[in-house]
């Protein structure tokens, strides 16, 4: 498997655990990650139990080191019981506070018709009142200072802060608000995008070149929210819109109002 490289048997078979969406993510965009719990009687999740050399399963603890163990009881398909664990979050502590994900993130966690029901019910993030109006008071696009993509590229580095760009809106990020370095002095639009659609974002990257390959007011309405809830992570963050993007507004002149 992609995890362990050496195993001794494995089985189908069902974990007594469930998921909690308890995992923090990404502020006003991923707020939560699945992560998985030792559960009831009821709650199950299917895989496959794989027996491990000690050796082997400590090199896989080194490889999952920001996750912990937990013992479960594995019930495999043929019947027997057996004495496992899983890897769960070590940030889970305490009392666990489910915080609905996004739209996104729990559309690829759907897997088969019982999961389906059990999952297409969940509530997914969406912006506050709060949150909209943040949005929304973002300057006309005209009464900001012109960039280039050029311009943009040239923050890339090690100075305390890089340019990006959402939506036409360049930002002034310093360096330790950015998580990826890929979002370093480049604008995000078509990236962000194809996250939604979950087509691989570094597959024929285009480094956020312009024009788009697909102008904006072809994105269908939860594709562009789900690009400004990526806008709304970093100016919740304190992040300011300096200037905006020259080719974007000439190809998307109507953007704003779409916000």
């Amino acid at each position: 498997t992609r995890t362990a490289r050496c195993v001794i048997d494995s089985t189908p078979a069902i974990e007594k655990a469930g998921p909690s969406f308890c995992t923090g993510g990404f502020a006003y965009v991923e707020p939560s990650f699945a992560t998985a719990l030792p559960g009831g009687p009821e709650d199950a999740i299917h895989g496959v139990a794989l027996l491990l050399p000690i050796a082997e399963a400590a090199r896989l603890d080194a490889q999952e080191r920001s996750y912990s163990r937990a013992q479960v009881t594995i019930s495999t398909y043929d019947g027997r019981e057996l004495v496992g664990f899983l890897y769960t979050s070590k940030t889970v502590s305490g009392t666990v506070v489910d915080t609905p994900c996004s739209a996104r993130y729990l559309n690829i966690l759907v897997m088969d018709s019982e999961y389906i029901t059990r999952l297409a019910t969940r509530p997914v993030y969406s912006p506050t009142e709060d949150v909209l109006l943040m949005r929304r008071a973002l300057p006309e696009p005209a009464s900001l200072q012109a960039f280039t993509v050029e311009e943009l590229w040239a923050t890339r580095g090690d100075q305390d802060f890089a340019l990006t760009c959402l939506l036409g809106y360049v930002l002034c990020v310093p360096h330790n608000v950015f998580f990826m370095k890929t979002h370093e002095g480049r604008d995000l639009t078509a990236r962000q995008a194809r996250q939604w659609n979950e087509i691989s974002m570094d597959y024929d990257d285009d480094g956020g070149a312009m024009p788009l390959r697909q102008p904006v007011a072809e994105f269908p309405d939860a594709q562009l929210e789900y690009v400004c809830n990526w806008l709304d992570h970093y100016l919740g963050r304190g992040v300011e819109a300096v200037g905006y993007l020259v080719p974007f507004l000439e190809q998307n002149p109507s953007v704003k109002d779409r916000l």
